[in-house]
């Protein structure tokens, strides 16, 4: 009876060690560390760091040099594989969004459309050199990816 009295909460301990080591935390991150994680990309001294176009309130561009380039960027800035198909992807906790759109138009790679809290919705292309020397985006522009 002893043993029972002994064996009974042991076995009570163990199982819930082992339902709390198989908890779904996989290391995402929250929302608002997926905020901070973006804002420290595309930010620079309280500005976006991205090229604004002109004659646009919301709408920026960068180059890269080829669209491999452009996917790990987004890959990196979103902290997420992507498909490479139109995708919305959503932050954890209701923090917002970032929709994906691959090839808009000719000579842009992704189009990305933030709306996230804490951070002004804007657009943001990812464009070829070719796109931008041949619509005259190129002055003023950061270093392409």
């Amino acid at each position: 009876m002893k043993l029972k009295s002994f064996l009974l909460p042991m076995l009570a301990v163990l199982l819930s060690l082992n339902l709390y080591s198989c908890s779904d935390d996989d290391g995402q991150k929250i929302g608002r560390e997926q905020v901070e994680h973006i804002k420290n990309i595309i930010y620079e001294n309280g500005e976006i760091i991205f090229a604004k176009i002109d004659n646009t309130e919301d709408q920026y561009i960068i180059g890269a040099t080829e669209a491999k380039k452009a996917e790990n960027f987004c890959n990196h800035l979103l902290d997420f594989q992507w498909n490479g198909e139109k995708y919305t992807y959503t932050l954890n906790d209701d923090m917002g969004s970032v929709v994906i759109i691959p090839t808009p138009k000719e000579g842009i790679y992704i189009r990305l459309i933030f709306d996230v809290e804490g951070i002004p919705a804007f657009t943001l292309d990812i464009a070829s050199k070719a796109y931008l020397d041949n619509n005259n985006l190129h002055v003023g522009l950061r270093p392409m990816l």
